[in-house]
């Protein structure tokens, strides 16, 4: 029997990033924490059309930056998981993860220790190690 546990984490840029790369980056945060708690089969959720289709092979991805970050979420899927499914969801639903991301931007550092927080301080397809930052 499998449980389903929901885990929350904020993620704060120290670079600049559009908006699809945010969406990549927390693909990716997910899948990290995911494999350091040892899950096997997760469900991705996002308000991002754009990287939904992406990821599930239904559009064609013409940015190299975005094709970049593609190829990392599916190595990393592959290497690690026995499956991860990756859903849309409308952004009227994904009303806790804007609240995590004004979070994210507005905390001071002694505030919400309960919350998992990161700083990515370069962007995950550069290969750089990243400052992880938990409060």
């Amino acid at each position: 029997m499998s449980a389903t546990i929901l885990i929350e984490k904020s993620l704060h840029f120290a670079f600049k990033t559009s908006n699809n790369q945010v969406e990549y980056e927390a693909i990716l945060a997910s899948l990290s924490l995911a494999r350091e708690v040892g899950v096997k089969s997760l469900t991705c959720k996002t308000d991002s059309k754009l990287t939904v289709g992406h990821l599930n092979d239904e559009f064609q991805i013409k940015d190299p930056t975005l094709l970049q970050y593609y190829h990392l979420v599916r190595k990393v899927v592959q290497s690690t998981f026995e499956q991860v499914c990756i859903q849309h969801i409308p952004r009227s639903e994904n009303v806790r993860a804007d609240i995590l991301s004004k979070l994210a931007s507005t905390k001071l550092k002694s505030c919400h220790r309960s919350l998992l927080h990161q700083t990515l301080s370069a962007p995950s397809i550069t290969n750089t190690c990243h400052t992880l930052t938990q409060h």
